[in-house]
């Protein structure tokens, strides 16, 4: 299932090349009856020269799943079902008040104002959700701004249990299967996913980047994904900038030694450029850095906020992620059966854990308000890429694929 995997993550990493150059071209003043042909020449040349040419040394050995693709197309079924009673028809908050609302200037020729709307819109937000949305809006004027949004929202939150049960489904279709029904029938999960927000979004860029580094491609490409994984995912959310950088950190060897950042380096181009326009030449200081102050001092030795940053945390994931506690129980037991440290990706979603954490006591912001608002998303950006590593080791290593049919 390697090919279908490696084709999910392309048509997500798509969608983010569509935003940037949509909005590198609205920023050169380009007309938009001009920027169609361009964005469209764009994907022909990256699903032509990239995907096409990745999946050609992509070994198909004839099998089909069937089992397993039953139990996906179940676990799919479920997913719509459970999340069309969860579905708000303007999404939720924050999806009316900053993403469709940057998408609804974008859509505009006045889309420079976007950035004047400081108090309340957050135009130092990347663009990439609202970019994908306002280009499909002026493709489709006749359909309003929700209902376009809603379906790339939607796709990001089933990609997400579908890529996992792909990785793992020829490894273990006990676990494989464990995981795609919990995520498929999750509340927490769907609702933010159906409510168009951009956290899930950067799950599930942030989870491609750590899915690719499992894939073993020829001439190294998996770099290649997880480079562009993670450009889309800075281009999402400035929180994205953070999961990139410690990603690079932890990975450093992996993404650029033996001559691997050349791969790394053209891959992640196009987001960095985009990303470097947007905050250089359009977005206003974030307000996070700019809050920053003598205060902040004090506040690293407040032991008092890290008790209330530490509380939040727990409650969030005791409310809304109740099975990470027992997946990370599980495991620790692995480990010492097995006698191993916890892997390095293990180690780096503690290290984002850590990293949001701190961010958190150095805020500016009312810090009650601020954990209400905003922690359980921050938590939600990682629980994938967690949820993915946990299944890692609990999967093991042999392959207990059953009820395959075989071609001729």
């Amino acid at each position: 299932m390697q090919r279908t995997l490696l084709y999910i993550m392309s048509i997500g990493i798509a969608a983010g090349a569509l935003s940037m150059v949509f909005f590198l071209l609205l920023a050169a003043g380009v007309p938009f009856v001009g920027i169609v042909p361009v964005v469209g020449i764009a994907l022909w040349a990256y699903w032509k020269y990239g995907v096409a040419a990745t999946m050609k040394w992509v070994e198909d050995d004839g099998s089909r799943p069937f089992f397993s693709l039953i139990i996906l197309a179940v676990g799919m079924a479920t997913m719509v079902a459970k999340s069309y009673p969860l579905t708000e028809r303007y999404g939720g908050w924050d999806a009316w008040a900053i993403w469709n609302l940057q998408a609804k200037y974008l859509a505009s020729d006045t889309w420079r104002t976007l950035f004047l709307n400081v108090r309340h819109g957050h135009p130092d937000y990347p663009l990439l959700v609202p970019g994908i949305t306002a280009f499909f809006a002026r493709i489709l004027p006749m359909c309003r701004i929700e209902a376009i949004a809603f379906v790339p929202a939607f796709c990001f939150m089933l990609f997400i249990p579908v890529l996992i049960y792909l990785q793992y489904a020829g490894r273990s279709i006990i676990v494989a299967t464990y995981v795609l029904f919990m995520l498929a029938t999750d509340k927490f999960f769907l609702t933010l996913g159906v409510s168009m927000y951009a956290d899930t979004a950067l799950a599930f860029f942030f989870l491609c980047a750590l899915a690719a580094m499992k894939q073993q491609l020829a001439g190294n490409r998996q770099v290649a994904i997880a480079a562009a994984a993670l450009g889309c995912a800075m281009w999402t959310k400035n929180e994205g900038v953070v999961l990139s950088a410690i990603f690079c950190l932890f990975y450093f060897r992996e993404l650029f030694l033996g001559g691997r950042y050349k791969y790394f380096a053209a891959a992640i181009a196009l987001p960095v450029l985009t990303l470097v326009v947007f905050k250089l030449g359009f977005a206003p200081a974030n307000d996070m850095a700019h809050g920053l102050s003598g205060d902040t001092w004090h506040h690293l030795t407040d032991m008092e906020r890290y008790r209330q940053i530490f509380t939040s945390f727990s409650d969030n994931i005791e409310k809304n992620f109740g099975y990470i506690r027992m997946g990370v129980l599980l495991y620790g037991i692995v480990c010492l059966w097995r006698r191993q440290w916890p892997g390095k990706d293990m180690l780096m979603i503690v290290c984002c854990v850590a990293a949001y954490f701190m961010i958190y006591v150095v805020s500016f912001m009312d810090l009650q308000w601020h954990l209400l608002t905003s922690a359980d998303r921050l938590l939600h950006q990682l629980m994938p890429a967690l949820v993915f590593v946990i299944a890692d080791k609990l999967a093991g290593n042999g392959n207990r694929m059953s009820f395959v049919i075989r071609r001729g």
